[in-house]
This record gives structure tokens, C-alpha cells and sequence, in this order.
């Protein structure tokens, strides 16, 4: 039985990866098409904001909230218990998969977007629990 979970975990860890790699190509492609393409020019007539620190994000609904860096995801490490890491984070990220129960309960959470990495376009973060701690991390583009 012990075996399959594993098994399991690797799967889910493998589609996890194929998707935020995926993500982040159609990304790439959409920011190239971006930067080929003339932005129209719009006054402001109010006055400009002072520029977010790069460590909380720009939205005021969700201040307090840590922008994870590379720095801040190579300092999170195995064996991290999930309440810590979302602690650590200020908030519950995205759940890509949540099976089983108790000890045998496995959870992938996804931290991406603008407001919650620090990065390259697409840049994102995969975070894998199995019983409550964290099992294994993947990131691309972070900075």
C-alpha cells in the first residue's frame, strides 16, 4: 500500500510540473505577442502611487501577504508542516489537489500570479504534502 501512495505522490508531482510548465510556455508566448504589439498611450489625471514594496503585494485586499521569492522557496524545506507554510505564506494558496485523510492525506497547493511571485512571466510555485508535511517543492522562474 505504502508503494502505490508513492507512486501516487510521483504521478501527481509529474502532471503538476507538465501543467506549470504549460502554463508558463503559453504565458511566454503571450507576453512576446505583448511586447510586438504598440500600447496605446492613456493619461492619468490623479497622482502617481508610490511604488509596493517587493515583498508584500500591491493589492491592498490582501496586504500582509508574502510575494515568494527563489530566497524564500529555497527556505522552505522538507519536513515543514502545511500550517507553517501557510503561515509563512499569509495565506491558503491554491489547492490543485487534496485526496485521502490523516497521515495518508496528500495535498498540492500552486502560488502563482503577479501579486504572489516574484519572477519571470508564468513564474510559479508547486508545493506537495503528504500527512501534513511538506513531501517535495517545484518552482520555475522565480526570482
Amino acid at each position: 500500500m505504502e508503494n502505490s501512495n508513492r507512486v501516487a505522490i510521483a504521478l501527481a508531482v509529474i502532471l503538476v510540473i507538465a501543467i506549470g510548465c504549460s502554463t508558463a510556455f503559453s504565458m511566454r508566448k503571450q507576453k512576446i505577442a505583448l511586447q510586438s504589439t504598440p500600447m496605446p498611450t492613456i493619461e492619468s489625471t490623479s497622482e502617481p502611487t508610490a511604488k509596493p514594496k517587493p515583498t508584500t503585494t500591491s493589492n491592498s485586499a490582501e496586504k500582509g501577504i508574502t510575494v515568494l521569492t527563489l530566497s524564500k522557496f529555497n527556505s522552505m524545506k522538507t519536513g515543514m508542516t502545511e500550517k507553517r507554510f501557510i503561515s509563512f505564506l499569509g495565506y491558503k494558496p491554491t489547492v490543485m489537489t487534496d485526496a485521502g485523510e490523516g497521515k495518508n492525506r496528500i495535498v498540492m497547493y500552486s502560488v502563482s500570479g503577479e501579486a504572489r511571485v516574484k519572477g519571470d512571466a508564468g513564474a510559479n510555485a508547486i508545493f506537495t504534502f503528504y500527512g501534513g508535511k511538506l513531501q517535495s517543492k517545484t518552482q520555475w522562474g522565480l526570482k
